[in-house]
């Protein structure tokens, strides 16, 4: 039997393939300007997060984190500033919560 229009496996694959670019343009560029790290992740990761999004769409809170977890420790990692909420961080970077977009 079917599980339906679950998309637990697909949502999994994204985050781990988009995390995995987040970790090589981190490790990959000598430069820390935020700028330039911010239009990377917008070319490189975060088509992966949106590709056919309207299609499978999350609608389970549980999937939803599992997708904006990505953007989020991007995020941290590129301020370095933990203390900081997700919100604040992306206000700093001029990005959009995946679930806005």
């Amino acid at each position: 039997m079917g599980n339906g229009l679950v998309f637990e496996q697909h949502v999994a694959n994204i985050a781990y393939t988009a995390s995995a670019r987040v970790y090589l343009i981190l490790r990959s560029f000598l430069s820390r300007d935020h700028e330039i790290l911010v239009k990377a992740y917008v070319t490189y990761v975060r088509p992966i997060l949106e590709y056919c999004s309207a299609v499978w769409s999350p609608h389970r809170i549980d999937l939803i984190y599992r997708l904006e977890d990505v953007q989020w420790r991007f995020a941290k990692k590129l301020n370095g500033h933990a203390n900081l909420s997700y919100a604040k961080h992306l206000e700093i970077l001029g990005l959009d919560a995946l679930k806005t977009r």
